[in-house]
Formats: structure tokens, sequence, C-alpha cells
């Protein structure tokens, strides 16, 4: 029995070291360093395309860190103290990642944009920590040699090419619009059945309350908010809808594009869905009131405004036909202006809609289209 245990301990001690040799550290390394390359390269990218608040400190320093601990895998520099600092390293990773994974998140938030189960990220993290400490241990390199200080010069070059796009990105513009009213207020679901937060500028982030009315006299569950786009989030909402009023509150990223923006917005509560429209108006700082001109007479009065931040000069007007005239001046509107406009009509209207089209001198609103018709 004795011998059966020096046995059994000798086969251990025998297949241990034949681990570290499968293993070696001179090929283990590469690997690892791969995913770290991986991960520097997906939150630099994140980094640089995500509005923030300023310059992302936080993410940089993150990708310098792993950038790091990538080259010293890479160029073997003192091979026993890096691997043992990259096995230290992913044992955290495998605890956040299972921290993360008894959360149910839906991503580990390691790989940027790319979404990855933490249960898939904690074994890929328990691997690379094993394969760590099972390869043999190298021999300590007291002086590294040009070609590793080469390689490390190197890789810190292009480190340093990541954050440029992260230090030339704008910080986000953030707006608090409180509570967005209804003209009618619906008896059931949405205040507003559909809701207008107006002019924004590409990549701000706007936050708003919308209220949601419960016509009973008793609790209901909210079960979901579910809405048509990622640029557009329920921050926070109740558990359950009150008797009168509940409010939720939304976040909105405006995306990178020009034009109108409409999306819309679903809550359900058992086999009840209620539905708002959200629309904005997304890098066009013109808008005209009314949005429709309907000739009483045959002149007729109408405002444009400008809702952005710098002055835009109206240069002409046209209509089909030039069956309606508009007279523009050159002054230009200025940011948070308005300039009131005269409609005439040089002849008898269809019945069916026409427009005016008034040509500018903004390059991301060359035109603004006003349809008109005539009174019923």
């Amino acid at each position: 029995m004795y011998n059966s245990g020096i046995s059994a301990v000798y086969m251990i001690v025998i297949l241990s070291e034949k681990m570290k040799h499968v293993f070696s550290y001179r090929f283990v390394r590469f690997p690892v360093a791969a995913v770290l390359i991986f991960a520097v390269l997906t939150k630099a990218y994140q980094a640089a395309a995500e509005p923030s608040d300023g310059i992302p400190w936080l993410a940089m320093g993150q990708v310098l860190f792993e950038s790091a601990l990538a080259l010293l895998l890479i160029s073997e520099v003192y091979p026993r103290w890096t691997r043992r600092a990259a096995a230290a390293v992913f044992t955290v990773f495998f605890c956040v990642a299972v921290n993360l994974a008894l959360k149910s998140a839906e991503s580990c938030g390691c790989f940027g944009k790319i979404h990855v189960d933490p249960r898939i990220t904690a074994c890929l993290d328990a691997l690379i920590v094993l394969s760590l400490l099972f390869s043999s241990a190298e021999k300590q390199i007291i002086h590294p040699t040009r070609k590793q200080i080469g390689i490390i010069a190197f890789g810190i070059f292009l480190t340093s090419l990541l954050f440029i796009p992260m230090l030339l990105h704008p910080s986000v513009q953030r707006f608090e619009h409180g509570t967005v009213e209804a003209a009618v207020e619906l008896p059931s679901g949405f205040v507003s059945a559909e809701f207008q937060l107006g002019y924004v500028e590409a990549k701000s982030v706007h936050r708003f309350i919308l209220e949601i009315v419960n016509p009973t006299d008793e609790n209901r569950p909210l079960d979901s908010i579910e809405t048509e786009c990622e640029c557009l989030n329920v921050i926070e909402k109740p558990e359950y809808l009150a008797p009168g009023k509940s409010p939720l509150t939304f976040e909105f990223t405006a995306p990178d594009i020009v034009g109108p923006y409409s999306k819309t917005i679903t809550a359900v509560s058992g086999s009840t869905q209620w539905q708002t429209r959200f629309h904005a108006r997304i890098g066009t700082p013109l808008s005209a009131e009314p949005e429709t001109i309907v000739f009483e007479s045959k002149e007729q009065t109408f405002t444009i405004r400008n809702d952005g931040k710098v002055p835009v000069r109206l240069l002409y007007a046209t209509s089909p036909g030039n069956i309606c005239i508009v007279k523009v001046t050159p002054e230009p509107i200025a940011p948070g202006g308005s300039i009131t406009l005269a409609a005439s009509l040089t002849g008898e209207l269809s019945d069916k809609e026409h427009a005016i089209t008034i040509h500018t001198n903004y390059p991301r609103q060359k035109i603004l289209r006003i349809p008109f018709r005539k009174q019923p």
C-alpha cells in the first residue's frame, strides 16, 4: 500500500514534467499574446467609435496594459516573471467572467463591441491559466537582446497609433429633456402616441422621460420595453405599472446619419401591447412652422427656424411650374433664430399636394421641402 502511494506520486510528478515539456512557454506565449492583441484592437475600436464624455482614459489604460503584457510575451523578455504575471492577470479575468456569468450578463465586455458570453470567456481564461501554469519554466534573461528591445519598441509605436482616433474623437453632447408632454392624453398606454424630439446632432446623447398610463385600480406587471434600434434604450423603468401615470426614462444616441429618424417603442404587459412613435431630425437644423402650408388666400406666411449652432443662409426657393413664389432674404438665420417669409400663389391649386423647395448654403441640409395645399 505504501509502495502504491509512492508510485502514484511519482507518476504525477513525471506526468507534470512531461506536460511542461509539451506546453512549452515558447509556444504557449503566442496564442496568449494573440488573445491580448485581439482584445486591444476591439477595445481601441470601441473607444474611437462610440461617443464619450471626454478622453477615454480608462479604455486607453486598459489598451496600454494589455498591449504591454502582449509585447512581453512576444519578445520573451524575462519569461519566468512574464509567465507568472500573465497567469495572475488571466486569473483575475477568469474571476470577473465567472461573476458576470452568475449575474446572467449578455457579454463579458472584454472585446469591445463584440459580444461574447461570459461563460465562454471564463472557459478561455481557465484554459490560458492552466496552459501558463503547466508550461515549462525558462531561464531568466538578465539583459534583453536588441531583437527583444526592437519588438517592444515597434509594439509601443503601433499601440500609440491606436490612441490617435481616441484623442481626436469629439466629446459627446448630452442633453436632459425632462418629461415629454403630449397634446392629448390617451386613456391608456403611452401619454403620447407620437412625439417629436426635434433637431439633434449626430452622435449626441439625449435623455428624456415618457409616461405610460394604467387606467385600472391595480398594479400591472411591466414585462418588457422593446425598441426598434439599439440607439434608443430604456434605462429606468418600474417593475409594475401603478394606477395612473408611471415614468419611463429613455436614452437616445443619435446615429451618424443625416435626415429624419423615426422608431417605434413598444411596452408589453401580459397580452397587452402599447406603442408610441419616436421622431428626431438628425443633422438638419432647419424646420418650417407650420410643417404644411394651407392656403386660405393667395398669400400665406410661414416661419423657418434654425435650431443649429451656425448661421444658415437661404439661397432661393422653387416650386413645380412656379405655381408658388417665395422671396428669400440674403440675411442668414442666426443659431436659435427664425425668419418669416411670404408664399404667393400664381395660379389655382389642384387637389394634390405640392411642395416648396428652399435651397440653402448649409452642406448637411442643402434643401428644405415644405408641402403646401389649398384649404379643403
